[in-house]
């Protein structure tokens, strides 16, 4: 092979990285209009394992970014008029069962979460109606759900769903997976329900609605379906929605695309790899993004869907990572205090990153004392010298390959105590003269 075609290709797959850590690491889509999305950004951190902190957690009047710690039976939760949250699951296999309704909320990110209800009856994995707006689910995992894994109805707006895994692992019945819209007649959905779908996963199972629509202005672009002896229909436009489908990538599925019963669809650059069953509109005049977005070829997005796609299926490709763990600097959530004459004990701040992290603690008075590399966010220093003064800082690093560091924390200074006499010792004579 000729040298200037392996710099070209070797440019090309570069690109591509580039493209897919941005695509993974940024916000895009309808969530970064009307003001944007921040989620908690900026609160609190609250780590939570039951239902009864959750519900609280994400009842609370302040920001606040709620992490999940393990699989949580939310029964049937409702969260209304709520504001500046940011829901994240802890590791790979944090999540939920059971539903949350997202009613009236603004300003919440949903992230790297397990999202299944597979119990009760009539019940989505995750519903965001009631007008909810700037909302963003991000890199989440949905199994078997009774009705929709993802409905956005009643209004809700300004929602982008991106790196999201669908599928459904043992259902057989009502494998509908996005509606976006719940009824023909609901009117007053006109010039609402403005999500956008990018790098999600439709696979085993799904059957219907990846996404189905109606009245809404809808972006589904660089999307990957592979679904082997489906039997449905992948994206339906219906009653008055616009529909923009861009270079995503239908294989082994029926019905990529139509336009039905009223609905618009403007189809550009997409693949139809062992695709079958009716293809109906595609050349329909739409709406125009107003954001700025990236299109990757479908060849392309779909390799880095499958790397990425998902919750724990965050890991950057590598070297593409270069964004560090939050917060930036690190801070104190309990500063060096003394257990001893021996030991100092201190806890950082919780971070969070979607590769991981990892905590360092430096002892700045006696370096040989510093902590590593290490998972936990407490640290007890030991083997100390008694009534002496150390000073620690703390720095915290992503578990992606390029390990993205934070800047330091303030440094603190705490003092051991005095060390106590040995056991067994001998009195001082002395003190008996003074009687």
């Amino acid at each position: 092979m000729e040298s200037g075609h392996v710099f070209l290709i070797a440019l090309v797959s570069i690109l591509c990285l580039a493209l897919s850590a941005a695509a993974q690491g940024q916000l895009v889509g309808w969530a970064t209009e009307n003001g944007g999305t921040t989620g908690g950004e900026g609160g609190t951190t609250v780590t939570v394992t039951n239902v009864t902190d959750l519900r609280n957690a994400l009842n609370s009047s302040s920001p606040t970014i709620v992490q999940v710690d393990g699989i949580v039976d939310v029964g049937s939760t409702g969260i209304s008029y709520k504001s500046n949250k940011t829901l994240v699951g802890l590791g790979a296999s944090s999540g939920w069962t059971g539903r949350i309704q997202f009613s009236g909320c603004h300003n919440f990110i949903v992230r790297n979460l397990n999202v299944s209800s597979p119990v009760m009856e009539n019940s989505d994995g995750i519903s965001v109606l009631g007008g909810s707006e700037n909302f963003w689910v991000d890199h989440c995992s949905f199994g078997d759900c009774t009705d929709g894994q993802l409905d956005i109805t009643q209004g809700a707006s300004y929602v982008t769903v991106s790196w999201c895994k669908f599928n459904y692992p043992t259902q057989v019945d009502h494998c509908f997976s996005s509606l976006v819209g719940a009824g023909d007649t609901v009117y007053t959905d006109r010039g609402r329900l403005l999500v956008t779908y990018h790098h999600n996963f439709w696979t085993t199972g799904c059957d219907e609605r990846m996404p189905r629509v109606r009245f809404g202005r809808v972006h589904v672009f660089n999307n990957y379906y592979y679904i082997p002896g489906h039997l449905g229909s992948c994206i339906k436009s219906t009653v008055e929605a616009q529909l923009l489908v861009e270079n995503n990538y239908f294989e082994n599925c029926r019905g990529p695309y139509q336009a039905e019963n009223g609905g618009f669809l403007k189809a550009i650059g997409n693949v139809l790899d062992g695709t079958y069953g009716p293809l109906t509109g595609g050349s329909d005049d739409v709406f125009s993004p107003p954001y700025d977005y990236t299109l990757e070829p479908p060849a392309s997005a779909r390799s880095n869907i499958l790397a990425g796609a998902g919750a724990g299926g965050s890991t950057l490709p590598p070297g593409a990572d270069s964004t560090p763990p939050s917060p930036d600097p690190m801070g104190w959530a309990v500063e060096p205090q003394a257990s001893g004459a021996y030991s100092i004990e201190m806890t950082a701040s919780a971070a969070t990153d979607l590769c991981g992290v990892q905590y360092y603690f430096a002892n700045l008075t006696d370096p040989t004392h510093d902590s590593g590399w290490q998972d936990g966010a407490g640290y007890t220093d030991t083997a100390l010298s008694p009534t002496t003064s150390y000073t620690y800082a703390v720095k915290a690093r992503d578990k992606s390959v390029s390990h993205n560091e934070t800047a330091e924390s303030p440094s603190r200074s705490a003092t051991t105590t005095a060390a106590p006499p040995p056991p067994g010792a001998a009195a001082d004579p002395r003190v008996w003269l003074l009687y």
